[in-house]
């Protein structure tokens, strides 16, 4: 087999066909965009009671092809589940090159996405599920934004079809995540500073000094907190430790960490368990009521 180089376009060799335009232009936009800032309401979808949903307007680029969507917005049937569980459905734009338009909005009902680079390629726009009692339930967002080229996203909706080295930004929790060819680590996460309420289960026998905080910077977790014992009630080196502060979920560490601290001159450990359980040991001396509790300590999350 000759071997063969082509490169266009040039006045002697211009783009010819649609595969042609669909490969030079595929590489800047991805396999589809939309073409709006994260957050706009275009090609939107939305749920029209159970039986139909809207699609409003807007415009895309699906495999370097433009997709425009204007006097809508455009409903679409969403027929019935007669199974006895929920059903799997998408909205997408369609790029086939063998139907007019080129690019078509359209549902996918129980059946899985189509994406082949040189035939019909099914881009998502939102997923949901239809319910045997005919209900519209859980739809999610898939809209590919158009931004930077960190692309903006969601924790539940990130992008799809990745590349190896793809940053993508998710909005619902400040994350920015890198894709390494299996999964989304955390590039980069910063919550700021987290009051932490008193709600352990022996919480009453304590009052705060000061707002106590946490905080979770790019997978480190750091905590520093000061709290005083009721008067009267002695905190015993023999006890199995009071039960203070339940950590909200994103700093739970994935095993046991302690934090060191100190009443007075003694020292005091702070246990954090895995389920966000946070309590305190005297270590050599009692609690006595009165006293203040002072620690600050930093474990890895992951």
């Amino acid at each position: 087999m000759a071997v063969t180089e082509v490169a266009k376009p040039f006045d002697a060799t211009p783009i010819a066909t649609a595969l042609e335009f669909r490969k030079r232009n595929r590489p800047a936009t991805g396999a589809g965009l939309v073409d709006a800032s994260y957050g706009s309401t275009a090609l939107q979808v939305t749920a029209s009671g159970g039986t139909s949903i809207n699609i409003a307007n807007g415009r895309a680029v699906i495999q370097g092809a433009l997709y425009e969507l204007s006097g809508g917005p455009k409903n679409i049937a969403v027929s019935a589940n007669g199974t006895g569980s929920n059903r799997a459905d998408w909205a997408v734009l369609t790029y086939d090159d063998s139907h007019t338009p080129g690019v078509y909005a359209r549902t996918l009902e129980g059946t899985a996405l189509t994406q082949n680079d040189t035939g019909v390629w099914d881009e998502p726009l939102a997923s949901w599920q239809k319910t045997p009692a005919g209900t519209i339930q859980n739809l999610i967002d898939w809209r590919p934004w158009r931004g930077s080229t960190v692309r903006p996203c969601t924790s539940t909706a990130r992008p799809r079809n990745p590349t190896l080295g793809q940053h993508a930004y998710e909005a619902d929790t400040g994350r920015v995540i890198f894709y390494d060819g299996t999964g989304w680590p955390t590039a980069y996460e910063d919550t700021g500073w987290v009051s932490l309420p008193m709600n352990g289960g022996d919480a009453g026998a304590w009052t705060a000094n000061v707002t106590n905080r946490i905080r979770l910077r790019n997978g480190v977790v750091h905590m520093r907190i000061s709290i005083k014992r009721q008067n009267g009630l002695t905190l015993p080196t023999s006890d199995d430790g009071s039960r203070v502060f339940m950590l909200p979920e994103a700093f739970w560490p994935t095993v046991t960490e302690w934090v060191s601290g100190y009443h007075t001159r003694s020292p005091v450990m702070l246990r954090v368990e895995t389920n966000g359980e946070v309590r305190v040991y005297p270590l050599t001396d009692d609690i006595p009521g009165g006293r203040t509790v002072q620690a600050s300590g930093t474990w890895l999350k992951g």
